[in-house]
């Protein structure tokens, strides 16, 4: 990065020294442009009282507001003084106007950690910054949260003190689980449908999504009275195709994946003459994504680290722009499944690489084809792409559950599971704030999620004992079991198994214990009592 893109991405309060109330000037042309662009300017020049709105400033010094950016209009050997007042300012960036150069002043700059652009015009070359830019512009960001305030929950971001405890830094978690149909998709959703024209509006939507995008396409649809159909894989959870139906939609089931539905809602699209809302690749449901960013900030701005889930790329395109532009030192860590590794594998690769297969119980990020438009956002604004797998994220998602007492899916435990899984290195006492993309888990897999937990964590044992089927036989078990001070939670008795010795029976028992210690226990007062047995895992 040089020292242009430096300043450009830290830039926001900028002094600037020279600044004439002539608005044929340079200085003036130079200062109303950047005041344009939503930059807050500090003029100094010492015979006005006011130019272009704002106050006058005498000096450098007068100002009380920090400054990140010193522009300067003067004559070259002036940088040599000015200088000691950007030091004494502590700015990140000292420009000098195009024509003017000072070595000396540059030397110094360096020395001090100082950004040094000499004879360059910083309108011209913000220009041309902009175009090369491939994030979503800050102020649609800013007006997606204007549009979608008052319909969407703006959901809380609270810091977690156990897991801040266990992993050594302030970690908040923004828990967009608790929006509005249990997922962040309404952001994007409501803001595309609120830009339609009446027309289109008129002729209705279409959308593709395993869930959480199609909830916000039909509650943002039938705010504005407008008819939405939407195409779901046939493996989506009842869950989610019986809330988008809830909702006013028109589901039909297409297809094994998200992908195969996609290509359908496109084709059924054009034969209807409808409009599509496209879950990723538009520049309005990236902005209402983004403007999770702008709540995150709003309550902790000085966050060091944002952590967040990507499939298609819709989210942390948004998230991502509204962070670089607001507090580019701030680190984006974006996390994907394992199970479906096509952006991350782009990212790495620097170019789109599309999956063959997707398999992931993280159903909202299970995306087979990488998007070129978000994928050129992700490679301007992400730090770090990491992975996880299953087993990953369902303890997250079981961990959450239990000491968190929130209900989370695959997808929104994704950022929480590399947290857990120290995927991403950061320094102790740092803030890092989780996006928690949605809650909408099937009850079935959240159940097959606790079960294998509590396995896992040794908390669940299952044993087959083989006894003589004689009365009595089954107390002596059940006593063998109590001396462990295990608890019974099912057994079923089976004296019929072709497996077993005439006048025998095999008795299966699932017992809830406190870990593995307690489980070697059990073990043990099993053997001393003289009772053969074989453990299911």
């Amino acid at each position: 990065m040089n020292e242009i893109e430096k300043t450009f991405k830290s830039m926001r309060n900028i002094a600037i020294v020279g600044l004439s109330p002539d608005e044929n000037k340079p200085s003036h042309k130079v200062a109303k442009f950047l005041q344009e662009q939503g930059f807050k300017i500090y003029p100094i020049y010492p015979e006005e009282d006011k130019i272009l709105g704002r106050k006058v400033y005498r000096s450098l010094n007068e100002i009380a507001d920090s400054i990140d950016t010193v522009v300067m209009f003067r004559k070259g050997e002036f940088a040599e003084i000015l200088i000691k007042d950007v030091i004494l300012k502590k700015a990140k960036n000292f420009w000098l106007q195009l024509g003017i150069k000072n070595e000396n002043a540059k030397k110094i700059s360096k020395q001090n950690g100082i950004n040094f652009v000499q004879d360059h015009c910083i309108m011209i070359e913000f220009q041309n910054f902009k175009k090369e830019k491939k994030m979503v512009d800050l102020n649609k960001i800013i007006q997606a949260k204007r549009t979608i305030s008052g319909f969407i929950a703006e959901t809380s971001c609270d810091l977690a003190p156990k897991l801040s405890e266990i992993y050594g830094a302030k970690i908040y978690l923004k828990k967009e689980n608790l929006q509005t149909t249990g997922a962040y998709k309404i952001r994007g959703a409501f803001n595309k449908i609120a830009h339609l024209s009446e027309d289109d509006k008129k002729r209705g939507v279409v959308a593709a999504s395993a869930g959480n995008h199609a909830q916000g396409v039909a509650i943002s649809a039938k705010h504005f009275g407008v008819k939405a159909t939407i195409v779901m894989p046939e493996a989506t959870p009842l869950l989610k195709v019986a809330g988008t139906k809830s909702l006013g939609a028109e589901v039909i089931l297409k297809g094994d994946n998200f992908d195969e539905a996609y290509a359908y809602a496109l084709k059924y699209t054009k034969e209807h003459d409808k409009i599509f809302v496209h879950p990723f690749d538009d520049e309005f449901v990236q902005a209402g994504q983004g403007t999770i960013a702008l709540e995150m900030l709003e309550s902790v701005p000085d966050l060091d680290y944002v952590v967040l889930p990507v499939g298609g790329g819709g989210l942390i395109s948004g998230v991502a722009s509204y962070i670089k532009q607001v507090n580019p030192e701030c680190k984006v860590i974006a996390v994907g499944a394992k199970g479906a590794p096509a952006m991350h594998d782009s990212f790495l690769a620097k170019k789109t690489i599309n999956s063959k297969s997707v398999r992931t119980i993280a159903d909202g990020i299970a995306v087979r084809d990488a998007s070129e438009i978000t994928l050129k956002i992700i490679l301007e604004t992400v730090d770090e792409f990491v992975q996880v797998d299953d087993n990953e994220i369902a303890n997250a998602i079981l961990y959450l559950l239990e000491q968190q007492k929130i209900i989370v899916e695959g997808a929104g435990a994704a950022g929480v599971a590399a947290l857990m899984n120290r995927k991403f290195k950061f320094e102790k006492g740092k803030k890092i704030g989780i996006i928690i993309s949605g809650g909408n888990i099937d009850v079935q897999m959240l159940n097959i999620i606790i079960e294998k937990g509590l396995r896992k964590s040794k908390r669940k044992m299952t044993v087959n004992v083989t006894l003589v089927d004689k009365p009595g036989a089954l107390l002596g078990l059940t006593e063998a079991i109590q001396k462990a001070n295990a608890n019974i939670v099912k057994i079923d008795y089976d004296r019929f198994s072709t497996n077993i010795e005439y006048g025998d029976a095999v008795i299966t028992i699932t017992l809830e214990t406190k870990g593995e210690k307690h489980q070697e226990e059990v073990r043990k007062s099993l053997l001393d009592e003289g009772y053969k047995f074989n453990e299911i895992m």
